[in-house]
């Protein structure tokens, strides 16, 4: 059983990864930063779901960002950089000129 107050909240994030949680699901959860919680995750080894599979499958549905940002309460700059870094695209016509490249 936890005795620390390090080890409650350790225990706790645990928790909300084992949840499918996000780290700004979270974070939002805990009150704490979103880089507090996911460097401390980061350092202890600690997995959250990671969102893009969620932006890209709104961007494959011709949503915008900011509709994809709103249903997964994140800024549609988060949701714009996460999926650069991924190397998705952002957009409805990315992903059709993508289809019919490989077609």
């Amino acid at each position: 059983m936890p005795t620390t107050e390090a080890q409650k909240r350790l225990a706790e994030i645990e928790a909300l990864a084992a949840e499918g949680l996000t780290v700004h699901q979270a974070a939002k959860r805990i009150g704490a930063p979103n880089v507090q919680v996911g460097t401390a995750a980061k350092l202890l080894g600690i997995a959250f779901r990671d969102p893009v599979d969620a932006f890209y499958a709104g961007v494959k549905a011709g949503k915008t960002l900011m509709q994809i940002g709103a249903e997964n309460d994140v800024s549609h700059t988060a949701v714009l950089y996460a999926l650069r870094r991924a190397g998705l695209p952002t957009c409805a016509r990315e992903v059709l000129r993508q289809q019919c490249a490989q077609a």
